[in-house]
């Protein structure tokens, strides 16, 4: 594991200055919680998602029904990616790279 990520998010404020790196085979979260380590045959989905503050202004709470994920950083509070593993203990990653949709 030691190649270059074909990905490396810039540290910035609304991500809490932590890293996120992709890799050709993995996803990693490098938080502060600790580094997560995902692989891409895994992955069920992953998706750009508005903040949940959006979301409530919107009436629209309901689409943000899985509260239970790792928060890696000020992800309810704008737009970030979702990731949904297909097993494991904990199955829902939200993070907030520098551009989202990139």
């Amino acid at each position: 594991m030691d190649e270059l990520p074909i990905y490396e998010s810039r540290r910035h404020a609304k991500g809490l200055w932590q890293r996120y790196l992709v890799y050709r085979d993995r996803i990693e979260l490098r938080t502060l919680f600790g580094r997560f380590r995902i692989k891409m045959q895994d992955i069920e989905d992953i998706s750009v998602s508005p903040s949940l503050m959006a979301l409530m202004r919107k009436g629209q709470i309901g689409k943000a029904a899985e509260l239970r994920a790792v928060k890696a950083d000020m992800a309810d509070f704008v737009e970030h990616v979702t990731l949904r593993t297909k097993t494991g203990v904990i199955r829902n990653f939200r993070f907030t790279p520098e551009d989202p949709a990139e």
